[in-house]
């Protein structure tokens, strides 16, 4: 029989808040004023997720996610997306992509909303910039939760009128926890495309928030306090397009051997790191070593995280009639049992639940032309 106080003690401990520090550097643990409960992630875009380097100034989410899970009988996500026909890719006219999405908390009537869009990039920030986007959680009470998953890329948020944040690339989801009324603003960079604008390698922001304060290079000089002075997201949006034109000027230069592995990556699922090696013509520790620089991780991880993004976008646009080992194996798995590991490992969850309910964040990416 389990003893009474000690279980009392328990519920209590798992019952507290959490705060998880994104790192020492920074002073102390982030607090998040925007009205979080549970285990709290610092806050990054409820998007995507990303990787744990074991070292001692960065944050450990394996218990974090564990912890983070919901049980088996969590309320469910309900999706409404509206697709635009034949979305084109980079360097094309493009639609918006809108994603209305609506959680019901604790089996209570009123339900908290998610109100979230992509949009284009404007002009000359589309070779630097994936899209921008905006999301609003709307409800008269409650929290909503976002599964945040991999995606490879780097985004700068502003979540309310909090002092703006580099949300770092993941190779692990958390779960975004967010009040109803908050209103967040974005811009998500290409993967390869950051390192050159933000001042410090990728690598630096793995499984990370950091305020861009804190960073050095070309974002320094950025008008940010326009965007926060804006009263509305299509207004943050538009403003922060122009601050962000005007630092591109100061950016430093792409590493093109990156961008270039990046695009053999896409091109061919089941590639070889020693074959993308000889074909750039550098060694496979200087690739890796360029790679982390330039994108956060080394090509065999971006290759895995890739592949995922696919499988997502795959699944939301094949029949429902598609096996599960057919699907694996159109996206570049070795077979099911290999799909069901990777998605497991990248977004702990079972593959039956993630494809139902889960868009690519990379939807207005070129990274998957046959």
């Amino acid at each position: 029989m389990v003893d009474a106080p000690l279980l009392t003690s328990v519920v209590a401990l798992f019952a507290r808040p959490f705060v998880i520090p994104s790192s020492k550097s920074l002073g102390g643990p982030f607090k998040p004023s925007f009205g979080l409960s549970g285990v709290v992630a610092d806050p990054n875009p409820p998007l995507r997720a990303r990787p744990v380097p074991r070292r001692s100034n960065t944050l450990d989410t394996t218990w974090m996610v564990r912890r983070a899970n919901k049980p088996p009988d969590a309320p469910s996500l309900a999706f409404n997306i509206n697709r635009s026909a034949g979305l084109a890719h980079h360097g094309a006219a493009k639609t918006p992509l809108h994603f209305s999405i609506a959680m019901n908390l604790d089996d209570q009537p009123s339900a908290t909303f998610s109100e979230y869009t992509e949009f284009p990039s404007p002009g000359p920030l589309a070779a630097r910039f994936l899209c921008f986007w905006t999301q609003t959680i709307t409800g008269s009470r409650g929290i909503y939760e976002h599964r945040v998953l991999p995606d490879g890329c780097i985004d700068i948020v502003f979540i309310d009128h909090e002092p703006p944040m580099v949300a770092g690339p993941w190779t692990v989801p958390f779960l975004a926890r967010l009040a109803a009324g908050s209103s967040i603003t974005g811009a998500r960079l290409r993967p390869g495309c950051a390192s050159g604008m933000l001042g410090l390698p990728a690598s630096e922001l793995v499984n990370q928030n950091l305020p861009i304060a804190a960073l050095r290079g070309a974002m320094q000089h950025i008008q940010l306090d326009r965007v926060l002075d804006q009263s509305n997201p299509a207004a943050r949006r538009s403003v922060l397009a122009q601050v962000l034109r005007a630092s591109m000027e100061r950016s430093a230069p792409f590493d093109q051997a990156v961008l270039a592995a990046i695009q053999w990556l896409s091109r061919r699922p089941h590639g070889r790191i020693d074959h993308l090696s000889h074909w750039i013509g550098i060694s496979e520790r200087q690739l890796h070593r360029r790679f982390s620089a330039a994108v956060g991780y080394g090509p065999k991880m971006f290759q895995s995280v890739l592949r995922f993004q696919r499988l997502l976008k795959t699944a939301r646009e094949t029949s429902a009639e598609q096996s599960l080992a057919d699907l694996s194996s159109s996206v570049g798995y070795a077979d099911q049992a290999h799909m069901t590991r990777e998605v497991r490992r990248l977004a702990d969850i079972r593959p039956t639940r993630l494809l139902r309910s889960t868009e690519s964040t990379l939807q207005m990416s070129d990274l998957f032309k046959k």
